[in-house]
C-alpha cells in the first residue's frame, strides 16, 4: 500500500540524517515546531531521492492509500475481450501520471466479495467499474460504502459519476446508413440485456427502423447472445430466417459470427459490428464497425476518479467521441 510505503520513507529518512521520525513528519507538512534548517535538509533529501514530499505528506494528512481499484468481471480474464484490457491500460497511465497505483479487482456476476474485502480494508481511494448493469450490486455497495467511485458505460442512476460513448445515437447512425444504401434483410444478434450498453444499442437499432419506416417486427432480433456456441446458434437462426445482412451486438459475436459464416461457405452475407476491436480487423464478411478509443475511456476515467478523490471539480458525464470505419474486407 502506498502509505505503508511512505511509512517506511519516513524511516528511512530518520535514520539517515539522524532525526526521529516525527522530526521528519513535521518538517515535510509544516505542522508543529521543527527549525528552518532541519525542514531544509529534510526537504533536500527527499529531493536528492527522488521523494515528492507534497505526495508524502498529502498521503499522510489524509490518510490515503494513493491506490485505486479497477472493477474488471472474471470472464475477462479468460475470454477474447480486448475491451477490459485496453481499457485497464489506460486507467494504468492515468494513475501513474498522478502517483496512483491500481488495484485489479475481478468480480462474479452475484459474487462482489473481493471488491467488499478492498473497501472494508480500506485498500484504495476509490473505485472504477467498467461494466453497468440495469441491477448494479456494485454500484449499490459503492454507494452505500460512501467511497468515490466512477462508472464506465451509462447507468439508470443520474447521480453517478460517468463515462461513457454516446452508444445508442452510434448504432442509430451505422444501422440508418445500411438501410438507405442497401436493400437488406437485416438481423440483430445482441448479447444480453443486462447489460445497459446492450439496452443502448438496441435502442439506436429500434430508432433507425422507425426513421425507415419499419418495425421491430419487419427484422430478426435475437438477443440474451454470449458464449462461441450460442453465437453460433443465433447466426443460424438469423439465415434461417431469411437475414442476408448480421448486425452484432459487439466484437466477440462478430468475431464467432464471421467464424460461422466461414464454415458454412456463406460468401453472400456482409456483417457489421457496434462495437469495434483489433480482432475484427482483416476478417471476412466485415463491412462496417463503430470504433471507439477504449485506452481514452480508461484515461478519462481514471483522472475523473483522482479529481473526485481530490475533491477536485468534475462534471457527472463524459462522453469519448465514435466514429464509424468501413472496412473493405
Amino acid at each position: 500500500m502506498a502509505r505503508e510505503r511512505h511509512n517506511l520513507i519516513l524511516d528511512d529518512m530518520a535514520v539517515e540524517l539522524g532525526l526521529s521520525k516525527s522530526t521528519v513528519s513535521r518538517a515535510i507538512s509544516g505542522n508543529g515546531r521543527v527549525s528552518d534548517e532541519t525542514r531544509r535538509r529534510v526537504l533536500e533529501y527527499a529531493e536528492r531521492h527522488g521523494f515528492s514530499p507534497n505526495s508524502i505528506a498529502s498521503s499522510l494528512a489524509r490518510s490515503q492509500t494513493n491506490n485505486i481499484g479497477i472493477v474488471i468481471p472474471t470472464e475477462a480474464f479468460y475470454s477474447e475481450i480486448p475491451f477490459f484490457h485496453e481499457c485497464l491500460m489506460g486507467v494504468c497511465e492515468a494513475a501513474s501520471q498522478r502517483h496512483y497505483d491500481v488495484l485489479i479487482t475481478p468480480i462474479g456476476e452475484d459474487d462482489i466479495s473481493v471488491l467488499k474485502r478492498i473497501v472494508s480494508q480500506r485498500k484504495v481511494d476509490g473505485v472504477l467499474l467498467t461494466r453497468s448493469l440495469v441491477v448494479d450490486y456494485p454500484a449499490d455497495y459503492l454507494k452505500t460504502a460512501r467511497i468515490p467511485f466512477v462508472t464506465i458505460g451509462s447507468s439508470i442512476d443520474p447521480d453517478i459519476i460517468q463515462v461513457d460513448t454516446d452508444t445508442a445515437d452510434a448504432c442509430k447512425t451505422l444501422t440508418g446508413h445500411i438501410l438507405e444504401t442497401k436493400n437488406v434483410r437485416l438481423a440483430l444478434i445482441l448479447g444480453p440485456l443486462e447489460y445497459i450498453v446492450n439496452r443502448n444499442r438496441l435502442e439506436g437499432f429500434t430508432a433507425a427502423l422507425a426513421a425507415a419506416g419499419l418495425e421491430r417486427s419487419d427484422v430478426t432480433v435475437i438477443t440474451g447472445v454470449s458464449g462461441g456456441k450460442n453465437v453460433r446458434s443465433a447466426c443460424r437462426s438469423a439465415l434461417e430466417a431469411g437475414a442476408d445482412y448480421l448486425l452484432c451486438g459487439d466484437d466477440f459475436i462478430c468475431a464467432k459470427t464471421v467464424e460461422e459464416l466461414r464454415e458454412d461457405d456463406c460468401g453472400n452475407i456482409r456483417v457489421s459490428s457496434f462495437y469495434n476491436s483489433d480482432i475484427l480487423r482483416n476478417l471476412p464478411f466485415v463491412e462496417h464497425v463503430i470504433s471507439v478509443d477504449v485506452r481514452a475511456y480508461g484515461i478519462a476515467s481514471g483522472n475523473l476518479l483522482i479529481d473526485l478523490i481530490e475533491n477536485k471539480p468534475i462534471q457527472k458525464k463524459t462522453y469519448i467521441p465514435h466514429t464509424i470505419l468501413h472496412y473493405s474486407n
